[in-house]
């Protein structure tokens, strides 16, 4: 994913071992420029693809998060 000065944390989940859930903000982590969102996205959409959660934790109220979810077409689980 695009570099930042953020901790992106991986934690095991569910019954298979191999499950993982990535929880992200949104500001300054999953969204630093342009080019930073459609790295992170292609590397969530790998990340989900091998059968793992991904989960958007952010200060934005609702409809604002979602305008971005759709924008920038991100698959989140939660």
């Amino acid at each position: 994913m695009h570099k930042s000065n953020a901790y992106i944390r991986y934690y095991k989940i569910g019954v298979n071992e191999e499950s993982k859930i990535l929880i992200s903000d949104y500001d300054d982590t999953l969204f630093i420029d342009e080019k930073g969102i459609k790295e992170n996205v292609l590397k969530i959409k790998e990340f989900r693809k091998a059968g793992n959660k991904f989960i958007i934790s952010t200060a934005r109220n609702y409809e604002s998060i979602i305008e971005e979810v759709e924008k920038y077409d991100i698959e989140v689980d939660y």
